[in-house]
C-alpha cells in the first residue's frame, strides 16, 4: 500500500468514526430529550394535583378547625427557613377558625439542631432556665 492508498483509507475511517460519534450523539441527545420530557411531564402533574390538594385544603379547613382549640393558648415554634406566609397563615387559622389565642411564636435556629456535646449542654440550660421561668399550672 503507498501512502495515498493509507491516507484514503485513514481518511475514509476518520470519516466513519466521526459519523459513527454523531449517530451516538444524536441518539444519545434523543433519549436524554425523552427523557426530560417524561420528567417535564410528571413534574407538572404533580404540581397540577399539589395545587388541587390545596385549593380542597383551604375549602375544607373552616369547618376541620371550627372551635377545635377554643379558649387554648398557642404558642407557634418555626424551623429555620420557615415561610412568614405560612407561619401568618397558620396563626390565622388558629385564631380565626380554631378559637385559639396565639401567646407568642418561638424561631428555632439552626444550632438548636446541632448535636454535638456543646449544643447539647446549652439546651439542657435553656429547657432548665424555662422550667424554672414557666408559670406553674
Amino acid at each position: 500500500m503507498n501512502s495515498a492508498e493509507g491516507t484514503t483509507i485513514s481518511g475514509g475511517l476518520a470519516f466513519y468514526a466521526s459519523g459513527v460519534k454523531q449517530i451516538t450523539r444524536d441518539r444519545t441527545g434523543a433519549k436524554l430529550q425523552n427523557e426530560l420530557d417524561q420528567a417535564s411531564s410528571q413534574r407538572d402533574a404533580a404540581q397540577a394535583q399539589a395545587a388541587v390538594d390545596e385549593s380542597y385544603a383551604q375549602a375544607v379547613e373552616p369547618v376541620v378547625l371550627r372551635g377545635l382549640l377554643a379558649g387554648q393558648r398557642l404558642l407557634i415554634i418555626t424551623e429555620p427557613g420557615a415561610s412568614a406566609s405560612v407561619v401568618t397563615a397558620i396563626s390565622a387559622a388558629a385564631t380565626a377558625d380554631a378559637g385559639a389565642t396565639v401567646t407568642g411564636q418561638i424561631a428555632l435556629e439552626p444550632q438548636f439542631f446541632d448535636s454535638s456535646g456543646t449544643a447539647q449542654g446549652s439546651l439542657g440550660q435553656v429547657t432548665m432556665a424555662m422550667a424554672r421561668a414557666w408559670p406553674a399550672g
